[in-house]
């Protein structure tokens, strides 16, 4: 169980949700042009759920639920609507640094 990513094709989003609780949470993940390095939501969701994994800033910042659990895993569903929102915002800035980066 975990942190699971729902993809539409029709409408090029993708969302994130929980399948132990079976609820959506979070940012919408819309199709990308060459500003999004022409991934679809899909890739883009899976992209920031890898970036969050290395982000290591203090848990304050991204307004964590669980703090010692967030050290161990950094689940998205142990931040805030707060703090998802900033790690999304902070993310998009990073998106095409992290694609060629990973890409090397």
């Amino acid at each position: 169980m975990g942190c699971r990513i729902l993809y539409d094709r029709n409408s090029g989003r993708a969302a994130l949700y929980c399948s132990t609780t079976e609820f959506a949470f979070g940012p919408v993940f819309v199709d990308g042009g060459r500003d999004q390095g022409d991934r679809d939501g899909a890739e883009r969701a899976e992209a920031f759920l890898r970036w969050l994994q290395t982000y290591d800033a203090p848990p304050k910042d991204l307004n964590v639920v669980g703090t010692a659990r967030w050290a161990r895993s950094h689940d998205p569903r142990d931040l805030t609507d707060a703090g998802l929102e900033a790690a999304f915002s902070l993310w998009q800035m990073e998106e095409l640094s992290q694609y060629e980066k990973e890409g090397r």
